[in-house]
């Protein structure tokens, strides 16, 4: 069964879709995973090329269709954007939901910084979404929010951390995320807007708000501004375990309790570039991290 591939959403068939019931709100967006993932991704050169490739595949000709975007992508360069963009294409095309898993995690690794990080880890969420790996898919939507802020999927990214933070019952967490996704839509985009007042519905409720994650708002000049976070789990246990482990390879690690969670961080950082290098260090060691904000210590 061929998978369908879309700008925003996911690469996922009707068995993988079937999967998603398991998360009980994905039953209610399963129309609008599928409408998202019907709209052909954005990409730079070259675009006819790849559109053709998309439509012997959408025709029923997969075959010739990856063979293409193979071609294309031998032709590129290891490190660079173009890279990046055809490994995009060939996991949007892919014959089966692992092998578009594949590309996307290699884009979201050794292609972080480059336009198509961002729309690799929002369909990597879309697809934990489906199977329902809910701690996957916001880990990786919390990542896309905090590291590409202005990439054109942040938007749908804060539109399902919303959706998968209510479903984990963080209703606060949820309601801010679907705040910085309405403060992200177009003025003329009906169709996402009301998405999202439905979704926001239920957070009329909700008298007081925590500030979203994006917030522009400086931390205090002095101190560390920025930490690498590992994990969060609800057990200070786990949290402590993974936290040695990390000291005994020569970490500076920490849990730390923010409510509800108990967070593994790696240091503390004046900039946010020293935090991201070290999220790069960590991602060659195979170890999945992000950036956040630094929490507020007592002088």
């Amino acid at each position: 069964m061929r998978a369908v591939a879309g700008e925003t959403g996911g690469v996922m068939d009707a068995r993988t879709a079937a999967v998603a019931l398991g998360l009980g709100f994905v039953t209610a967006w399963a129309p609008v995973l599928t409408l998202v993932a019907q709209q052909p991704p954005l990409d730079t050169v070259p675009d006819s090329v790849y559109r053709r490739a998309q439509r012997l595949v959408d025709e029923g000709d997969g075959v010739r269709g990856r063979a293409l975007v193979d071609s294309l992508l031998r032709a590129t360069r290891e490190g660079t954007a173009e890279r990046a963009n055809a490994l995009f294409w060939r996991a949007t095309l892919a014959a089966d939901t692992p092998a578009a898993q594949r590309d996307y995690i290699l884009i979201t690794v050794d292609y972080s910084l480059t336009p198509r990080a961002g729309d690799a880890l929002l369909r990597l969420a879309q697809i934990d979404m489906t199977l329902g790996n809910r701690p996957s898919a916001r880990q990786r939507l919390e990542r896309l929010v905090l590291e590409h802020p202005t990439s054109p999927a942040a938007s749908e990214g804060w539109f399902f951390l919303g959706i998968v933070r209510r479903a984990e019952n963080d209703l606060p967490g949820g309601c801010a995320a679907l705040d910085s996704a309405r403060a992200r839509l177009a003025a003329g985009d009906v169709e996402r807007r009301n998405r999202v007042e439905f979704e926001a519905q239920r957070c009329r409720s909700v008298i007081a708000r925590p500030p979203a994650p994006d917030s522009t708002k400086p931390p205090p000049a002095s101190g560390p501004q920025w930490s690498v976070q590992v994990a969060a789990y609800r057990a200070q246990a786990e949290g402590e375990t993974l936290a040695r482990s990390l000291r005994a390879r020569g970490y500076d690690a920490r849990v730390v309790l923010l409510e509800p969670y108990y967070r593994v961080r790696i240091g503390a950082f004046a900039t946010r570039q020293e935090a991201v290098s070290l999220v790069n260090r960590l991602r060659q060691q195979r170890i999945e991290a992000m950036v956040v904000e630094a929490e507020r210590r007592e002088p």
